[in-house]
């Protein structure tokens, strides 16, 4: 019986050696692993788990009928991962809402919606969630081998017409209700988080939440969200920033800094079970100290009992995050700290009030004599292109001084020996945009107390992971 090209193929194929297999169907698009999957059991099986590992839902019907049809053939048992990404733009204020919206027997009560609008006035905005994609949000059971949620918000609100200033203001109660009813973003985030809540505790571990714009949710103040919450092992809250085109960042809207301390409450509080947690501020506002554009870090002392590794991104260092981490070492449940772009700065530049030194920050850790931290990394990887070039010089081009070639000497010998060049900035008064102070990054580094701290924490931290990896080794006998 003559054999079929495709058959003849995928015996070559197999016959390869595992790894180079491997190697080639990581180069396949879904569209090839499908294709490949349906040529041999062999296969198919190896490669539907990996084909539904991680799936991706929208907020619009087609995007939901698409993964309702996946669950229905039996594939969302082998999804580890479902991201939900709501996507909005500019709403034109103009068109119809009600009418363009084609939605049926969505889980909220449209006409007592449009009753209540028509009392303040106004009408009800666009329904961007369909009912196809609430119904999978609602019942995320039905993926029983779930681990992570990941919701990202796709609002390119920096190039909408109000920009950043929607943030410009605080909101009352009753502000919030009407933006939820009136405005299509916020009634898109109120139905998602609703929907998320309506689960019950979660049955997932993992939460990812990204470009979360800081506006408050009615979910977020409910005891439902609170106990979801409280069932999560690892969190991840990344914040939308921006800028308005024109110089000002996001930090400079003051209804962006009354929200930033309520994450503490509306979050970080009821983390109860939580054990990793990553909180990155955006680089347009980067959130620790008190003072003009700053927003104080929103730790505190109780919050997060068992967390065992934090991280922290585009943060400042600050007095409340060294009693928050202090605590959490002190109770040796800490294991692993990590600071990607993080600063710290000084009270002399006029604009943080409560700022301490890089130095200050690693000698109060190592004070608590830390037993149970045994990974401490630190990275520049954020806002600039060239962090370390413009932490020396600046932004002007000057030629080389004395003291910048020591500095670029020092560095270039300590490369593979922990040598670091630790941030201080401030942030502008007027535009809230980050500013390198470059002489006291040279000054600190070159008198070597930031380093010195560090290098007596990191040996503290060594000993802690070499002490862990020998009591992990099993002995003959043993």
């Amino acid at each position: 019986m003559a054999v079929r090209p495709h058959t003849q193929t995928t015996a070559a194929l197999v016959n390869l050696p595992d790894e180079i297999q491997l190697t080639t169907i990581n180069y396949l698009t879904f569209q090839d692993l499908n294709s490949l999957s349906s040529t041999c059991q062999l296969y198919r099986q190896f490669l539907v788990p990996r084909m539904f590992k991680c799936i991706k839902l929208r907020e619009h019907a087609k995007s939901g009928v698409a993964v309702q049809a996946l669950i229905d053939k039996g594939y969302s048992a082998h999804v580890k991962e479902l991201r939900f990404v709501a996507h909005a733009e500019e709403e034109d204020e103009g068109e119809s809402d009600l009418e363009e919206s084609g939605e049926e027997g969505s889980a909220i009560n449209w006409a007592q919606e449009a009753a209540d609008s028509q009392e303040d006035g106004d009408k009800p905005a666009t329904d961007l969630l369909s009912s196809e994609s609430e119904d999978v949000l609602s019942q995320l059971v039905r993926f029983p081998h779930l681990e992570t949620l990941r919701i990202e918000f796709s609002f390119d609100i920096a190039n909408w017409s109000e920009s950043i200033h929607i943030f410009m203001d605080g909101e009352t109660e009753d502000g919030r209700r009407k933006a939820e009813r009136c405005n299509h973003w916020r009634k898109l985030m109120l139905r998602t988080f609703r929907s998320l809540t309506s689960n019950g505790p979660p049955l997932f571990s993992g939460l990812e939440l990204i470009n979360l714009p800081s506006v408050t949710v009615s979910v977020y103040e409910s005891q439902e969200f609170n106990n979801f919450l409280g069932g999560l092992r690892s969190f991840k809250l990344n914040l939308l920033g921006g800028d308005n085109g024109a110089g000002w960042h996001i930090n400079t809207q003051p209804g962006w800094q009354i929200w930033i301390p309520k994450i503490k409450a509306y979050f970080f509080d009821h983390l109860t079970n939580v054990e990793t947690v990553i909180f990155e501020a955006p680089e347009e506002g980067p959130i620790g100290l008190e003072g003009q554009n700053h927003a104080p870090l929103p730790f505190a002392k109780g919050q997060m009992p068992h967390l065992s590794s934090l991280t922290l991104k585009c943060c400042f260092v600050e007095p409340a995050l060294v009693e928050y981490l202090s605590q959490q070492l002190e109770a040796r449940k800490l294991e692993e700290l990590h600071l990607q772009h993080c600063h710290s700065s000084k009270v002399d530049y006029g604009d943080a009030y409560n700022s301490i030194t890089w130095a200050e920050f690693f000698q109060a850790l190592s004070k608590t004599k830390p037993r149970s931290l045994r990974k401490l990394v630190m990275t520049d990887a954020g806002c600039y292109p060239n962090e370390t070039e413009i932490r020396i010089v600046g932004y002007d081009e000057r030629e080389d001084d004395a003291e910048v070639k020591e500095v670029r000497a020092r560095l270039e010998d300590g490369k593979g020996k922990g040598r670091k060049l630790f941030s201080y900035v401030r942030l502008d008064d007027k535009y809230g945009m980050v500013f390198p102070e470059e002489t006291d990054n040279r000054k600190e580094f070159l008198e070597g107390k930031d380093q010195r701290a560090y290098d007596d924490l990191m040996g503290r931290v060594k000993e802690n992971a070499l002490r862990r990896k020998t009591t992990s080794v099993t002995l003959p006998g043993g």
